[in-house]
């Protein structure tokens, strides 16, 4: 009965209107009732019932408070400014959707406890943009500014869109702050201005947001200064400053590209680097890269190696292979990122410096391997030959010897057969 009861109570809650209270007995979960056929003039024991400690008789309390509506607003309000069972009481605004709660929710976003204050964020989403004049309050309150700008960042409303921009120029860096991560989500072409003044906030947060924010717009607008922001000290923001420069196809840094991909202390930025250039400038890309394939982050060297295979850059065909070696047992990552480099490329190597991997246990592995003996054999290619040849004779792993003898079949060479 309880879990009939409380299910039926969570559908009613959410979708009730402005009526008269439902007629019910409060019971507990013994049957004795609590308060019999509730009116108006219970609200506040129905208040101090949501606010109680057993379940049952608070969610026919929610229930009760949530059909008189408006009736119950006043008090409700009241109890929620005292901070005590504040999901309970949301969960009671949620079913009645009245816009003078904006405020009172509003007044909560000072909230410690991070699971209520998402409530409080939640309930504030959900009356749209009945909460955006008591969010531009909140952020003017430096206790409640970071969580308000939070719920406006996802409240992107054209009615509002200038509001922000006195926001974007005060002479609080925090309140900069605050309105900078809601227009990075906003995105209004019109802010632009007042964003490329951020691009050299003292505020590192502020310039992450406003550098992201042109690199979601790099296609519909120029971002200005992007060689200062390619050297900025922090690294998201010179992470954003080469999204923006590859998605404009910025041929005039490619000198940067390489350097950064060098030297940047960054992994993350060393690999978007490698991106830019291969992007950018093709034409100069590979010596850099080729440079990458030493890079001590393995996630920078693999997506240099990538990029290499996709530009068949056969001049990245030793260092490839070199990897394989460099730093003693190379990773399933390595060896997969090698062969796929390899047969992208296409050029011949010698076959048997994948046999050492063939019997990993790690599929996708061996198919890599097989992937780059089947891109560059051809009937002249003794060492493939041999290579699956040694594979067929001496193997003791059965999975791919299938796709050997195919390969073997394919190119007229003999061998073992079953």
């Amino acid at each position: 009965m309880t879990r009939i009861f409380m299910a039926a109570a969570a559908l009613v809650i959410f979708t009730a209107t402005a009526q008269a209270a439902p007629q019910i007995n409060i019971n507990d979960q013994a049957g004795n009732t609590v308060l019999a056929k509730p009116g108006t003039k219970d609200i506040p024991a129905l208040i101090d019932m949501v606010r109680g400690t057993d379940s049952f008789v608070r969610a026919q309390a929610q229930y009760v408070l949530t059909g008189m509506a408006k009736e119950a607003l006043p008090a409700v309000h009241a109890a929620l400014r005292e901070r005590r069972c504040v999901p309970e009481l949301i969960y009671i605004l949620n079913g009645v959707k009245d816009e003078s709660s904006a405020g009172v929710l509003a007044e909560l976003l000072d909230i410690k406890d991070s699971d209520t204050l998402d409530t409080v964020k939640q309930a504030l989403y959900a009356m749209g943009k009945e909460a955006v004049p008591y969010l531009f309050d909140a952020l003017l309150d430096g206790s409640r500014r970071t969580p308000a700008a939070q719920v406006l960042a996802t409240l992107k409303e054209p009615s509002w869109a200038e509001a922000i921009y006195p926001y974007l120029k005060d002479e609080d860096p925090a309140i900069r702050a605050a309105a900078a991560m809601v227009e990075r989500s906003w995105l209004d072409l019109n802010a632009e201005g007042h964003m490329a003044a951020l691009l050299t906030d003292t505020d590192a947060g502020t310039r992450r947001d406003a550098a992201e924010y042109f690199a979601s717009l790099a296609q519909k607008t120029e971002t200005p200064g992007k060689e200062k922001l390619l050297s900025d000290p922090d690294e998201q923001v010179r992470m954003s400053a080469l999204k923006i420069t590859t998605l404009n196809r910025d041929l005039r840094f490619a000198d940067k590209f390489a350097s950064m991909l060098k030297d940047d202390p960054s992994p993350g930025v060393r690999r978007l680097a490698a991106e830019a250039l291969f992007r950018c400038v093709p034409a100069k890309a590979a010596p850099p890269l080729i440079g990458a394939l030493k890079d001590p982050d393995e996630t920078v060297a693999l997506d240099a190696a990538a990029r290499l295979g996709e530009m068949k850059a056969k001049e990245a065909k030793l260092p490839l292979i070199a990897m394989l070696t460099a730093k003693g047992k190379p990773s399933d990552e390595v060896v997969d990122g090698v062969s796929s480099a390899l047969a992208e490329i296409g050029e011949p190597f010698d076959g048997k410096i994948f046999l050492p991997y063939v019997n990993w246990d790690n599929l996708y592995v061996v198919r890599g391997v097989f992937r780059a003996w089947e891109a560059v054999a051809v009937p002249e290619d003794i060492a493939i030959r041999d290579a699956l040849l040694h594979y067929l004779t001496l193997s003791v792993d059965d999975r791919y010897k299938w796709r050997a003898q195919k390969l073997m079949d394919k190119l007229g060479w003999t061998g073992p057969k079953g």
